[in-house]
């Protein structure tokens, strides 16, 4: 009897097995499918919410502050609308220089965008098309530009306290990350007559959303990095 349980278990395993492989390939296939075109949007491409920028100053340290609220599709679309000639100078030329760098194909990077896609909250997603529709920059280089931390490699440390752990029970959260420093450098040198202060001289900017529904935030960013 041992034999004859062995090979239906073996047979079991192996029809499960394909099962799951061609699952798991036909979503990757769905997912790869959009790679182009842009991640699905499952609410209208209302352009409502609203979004506004200043640059706030201490001293001769200045720092723009970009503040968008809506839904994440309207967020993203203000941002890229308030943003546009920083993400359009910075967001290409790092993705074009970041490949040549660590040598990866777009093929590669549309492979990565499938492979983690499907963990991504679909809310980034959306905000990642309204980016796009207001910048003016592909969705698929975007994409790409989320995709290149994944394959470089990089040191990056981050703590995040609350409660009991801070001295007065606020959320506090802080991220090292070194990646960009190099690309940063050059859109410098590139853009040396950009004002002090300006998003288009470092490509840095503090960013406050105010979405639909949800808890307020702020934070630091890099323009067209979500």
């Amino acid at each position: 009897m041992t034999k004859p349980i062995w090979v239906v278990l073996v047979v079991v395993t192996c029809a499960a097995s394909a099962h799951l492989f061609a699952a798991d390939s036909e979503k990757e296939a769905a997912i790869v499918a959009q790679t182009v075109t842009g991640p699905a949007v499952s609410e209208s491409r209302d352009v409502g919410g609203g979004g506004y920028q200043f640059v706030l100053t201490n001293g001769v340290a200045r720092v723009p502050v970009v503040v968008v609220g809506g839904t994440p599709y309207q967020m993203g679309w203000h941002l890229g609308r308030l943003l546009q000639p920083e993400i359009q100078q910075f967001i290409p030329a790092a993705v074009a220089g970041l490949k040549q760098k660590l040598n990866v194909s777009d093929a590669q990077l549309d492979h990565v965008w499938a492979t983690t896609a499907a963990f991504t909250d679909l809310r980034f997603a959306q905000e990642l098309v309204g980016l796009a529709d207001g910048s003016g920059v592909p969705v698929r280089t975007l994409q790409q530009a989320h995709c290149l931390p994944l394959l470089a490699p990089y040191s990056c440390s981050s703590v995040a306290v609350w409660g009991k752990a801070s001295s007065d029970g606020h959320l506090y959260q802080t991220l090292s990350f070194r990646i960009w420093r190099r690309p940063l450098r050059k859109t410098r040198r590139e853009n040396p007559g950009a004002q002090p202060g300006s998003a288009s001289r470092s490509g840095a900017y503090l960013e406050r959303q105010r979405p639909d529904g949800r808890v307020r935030s702020q934070r630091a960013a890099q323009c067209g990095l979500q």
